[in-house]
């Protein structure tokens, strides 16, 4: 019987540990940059962590274009972003986290993008939505659509508290791809 007890055991522990390693592979950890000296300590309860990885796919299987931005506000105020890349397209997204709860957050997310076509027109799209989430899990946007293989565009966010991500060494995200 502890023969048994102890086979069971040891493959719980090896399954455990697999589980363990499989997910933290899963994983990349972003360091957190240095909070501006303008942001007291005493305010470090209101403050959130926001993460915005932008990936661009391109059609002929080259590597992604990908840019990632981590930035820091305050509980209700908004933190926009402008980036344009090589490929003759400009975003600008802003996010506005709200505390709702200790394990809730009412997120406001908007964005607009700008692109040239094919035959050298200029489109735009936008959109504006809010999002109740747990601090640290991920809002994932497709602007073109989430068709699989037809996502040239992906926008992820996520926004911790930064009490939470100091804690944890950084912000942690899924790898996407």
């Amino acid at each position: 019987m502890q023969s048994i007890l102890r086979k069971v055991c040891f493959v719980l522990c090896i399954s455990f540990s697999t589980l363990a390693f499989t997910q933290n592979a899963d994983e990349q950890v972003f360091d957190l940059p240095p909070v501006d000296a303008q942001i007291s300590e005493n305010l470090y309860s209101e403050l959130f962590v926001v993460f915005i990885r932008t990936t661009l796919q391109h059609p002929n299987g080259e590597d992604p274009w990908q840019r990632h931005d981590i930035h820091y506000t305050l509980n209700n105020t908004q933190l926009s972003l402008n980036f344009i890349n090589n490929d003759a397209m400009a975003i600008q997204i802003s996010v506005t986290p709200q505390k709702r709860t200790k394990d809730s957050l009412l997120i406001l997310v908007s964005w607009q993008l700008w692109f040239s076509t094919q035959n050298n027109s200029v489109k735009y799209m936008n959109s504006a939505n809010f999002f109740t989430i747990k601090p640290g899990e991920r809002i994932i946007f497709y602007p073109f659509g989430s068709q699989k293989g037809h996502q040239p565009i992906v926008i992820e966010i996520l926004v911790d508290t930064y009490e939470h991500a100091h804690e944890q060494g950084g912000i942690k995200v899924r790898k996407l791809f």
